[in-house]
């Protein structure tokens, strides 16, 4: 199915170009893939959205072989959401829902700098040399300890969480603010949802890339 939606920004644009469905009344999928139409970053965002979902298809229709005949529900949703578009940076979110018993939901973010057409990642952001990782670490470790202490309904794994990953999910917020973004269960239980950190800038900003 192919859709084109209004243009977004000078350099990226976003068209739907397939949508995967499945439903044999025990197992369904629902997922919508976005292709970028621009320059060379978008074309390199839109083929690793489809690997990405791709291996998500092939898990799912896995499950569904190794479930066949068997009873329980399984499912898998998965959207896409422009999270920023400026005249300097493009955003695109996946967001996916998968349910097997219980549900589970995690995300995936991509970036765009317009400025030089490229595609960027958390480490770009920062110097070879700056210890980015340690720092914004910290920074996440101390509010989740300053959440539980202010409020007795949050719940966090502080003690478990070691440090971010390499391919740490984020994106910059309304006023510009650095947000780091955790999957379901990864760093607290369920019921949080998905974790979101905002980091000051001034814990990070000396060690930004000039």
């Amino acid at each position: 199915a192919m859709a084109e939606v209004p243009v977004l920004g000078a350099i990226v644009r976003v068209v739907t170009f397939r949508d995967y469905t499945y439903d044999d009344g025990y197992r369904s999928a629902d997922i919508s893939v976005p292709e970028l139409a621009g320059g060379a970053a978008a074309q390199e965002v839109s083929e690793q959205v489809r690997a990405y979902t791709d291996r998500l298809i092939a898990r799912f229709e896995e499950t569904c072989e190794e479930e066949l005949g068997k009873e329980g529900y399984h499912g898998l949703d998965v959207t896409s959401t422009v999270v920023t578009d400026t005249d300097e940076w493009f955003t695109l979110r996946v967001d996916a829902v998968e349910i097997q018993a219980s549900g589970y939901e995690f995300s995936r973010f991509y970036h765009i700098n317009k400025a030089n057409d490229q595609v960027v990642t958390l480490k770009d952001l920062f110097r070879e040399d700056a210890d980015y990782v340690t720092v914004l670490s910290d920074e996440v470790r101390r509010q989740m300890e300053e959440r539980m202490a202010e409020n007795t309904e949050a719940s966090y794994f502080p003690e478990e969480f070691t440090a971010i990953g390499p391919e740490q999910n984020f994106y910059f917020n309304t006023d510009g603010d650095l947000v780091l973004v955790f999957d379901e269960y990864t760093i607290a239980p369920g019921s949080m949802g998905m974790p979101e950190f905002t980091i000051p800038s001034d814990v990070y900003e000396t060690l930004l890339k000039k």
